[in-house]
């Protein structure tokens, strides 16, 4: 696996997981644990973003 495929995998994982528990965060009325998985969401997007591969590409 080359490094760009790597950074992408790392990326998305950290976009989904985040996604995810701030879904579940939300649907338990826990807006600390949401918030802290919409900001692990926003990190996995920088690290696409720092890597070359943003939404807008």
């Amino acid at each position: 696996m080359n490094e760009s495929a790597r950074a992408r995998l790392i990326g998305g994982a950290m976009v989904l997981v985040g996604l995810a528990q701030a879904f579940i965060g939300t649907r338990q009325g826990d807006t600390i644990f949401a918030g802290l998985g919409g900001a692990y969401a926003l990190i996995g997007v920088a690290y696409l973003c720092a890597h070359g591969r943003g939404p807008s590409r």
